[in-house]
């Protein structure tokens, strides 16, 4: 009797064992990192910075929060997403909401935005770009809630000295170079064209001027 109680204690506790292994593997796994690299924005310009989740497991949908400082950068648009995406904007006080879904469950890495920053601030002047929400749910018929890993400071947003347009120049010196050379060209068509036209005109001018003369000559020996 001793034995068969110590065979049932010793079986529930391997049971127990299992299951919390079972439970803190699936701890492990149903969870996702939200990450974005630094972003450094030329002054009076535009930038993308991209939104990522990895090592995730059957993610279906997702809502983020995201905030920044509205004085130094601001947030232009959103797309290219990997899913379907609703972004709700207030620029006025440098917040977003992100939701998003997929019919089919991702796995591993993926995109979750495209965000267009603008630099509103001057030189030297930079932000965090907060995560202040995020929820993860799986793709099953009724959703579980994935832990969702993130730095609070997600990433800076640094305004950086400005890019100098060189482009412009070059577009307006290759245009001019090119109108010249047309120009030009032009030029020497017209100039070729009046010349054959006055040497076909001498040469006229030189026919007529020969049956004239020997028209006289006829005329001359008749008489």
């Amino acid at each position: 009797m001793t034995k068969l109680k110590s065979s049932i204690y010793i079986k529930i506790f391997l049971i127990s064992l299992l299951l919390v292994s079972v439970i803190n593997v699936t701890n492990t796994i149903a969870s996702g990192i939200i990450s974005m690299e630094d972003v450094q924005i030329p002054e009076k310009s535009k930038t993308h910075g991209i939104l990522m989740i990895s090592k995730v497991l059957n993610l279906g949908s997702f809502s983020i929060n995201l905030s920044w400082d509205p004085s130094i950068v601001n947030i232009e648009k959103i797309s290219n997403s990997d899913f379907v995406i609703i972004p709700y904007f207030n620029k006025n006080i440098g917040f977003v909401n992100i939701t998003g879904y997929t019919i089919n469950a991702v796995n591993g890495n993926a995109d979750i935005a495209n965000l267009l920053f603008e630099a509103v601030g001057s030189r030297g002047k930079s932000c965090f770009l907060k995560v202040t929400h995020c929820q993860l749910f799986t793709a099953d018929p009724l959703p579980e809630v994935i832990d969702c890993n993130y730095n609070l400071n997600l990433t800076t947003i640094a305004i950086t000295e400005a890019v100098p347009d060189n482009n412009k120049n070059d577009t307006l010196t290759t245009f001019t170079t090119r109108f010249d050379t047309k120009q030009e060209e032009d030029n020497n068509f017209l100039y070729a064209f009046i010349l054959i036209v006055i040497i076909i005109l001498v040469i006229i001018g030189a026919t007529v001027g020969r049956k004239q003369k020997s028209q006289e000559k006829s005329k001359s020996k008749e008489k």
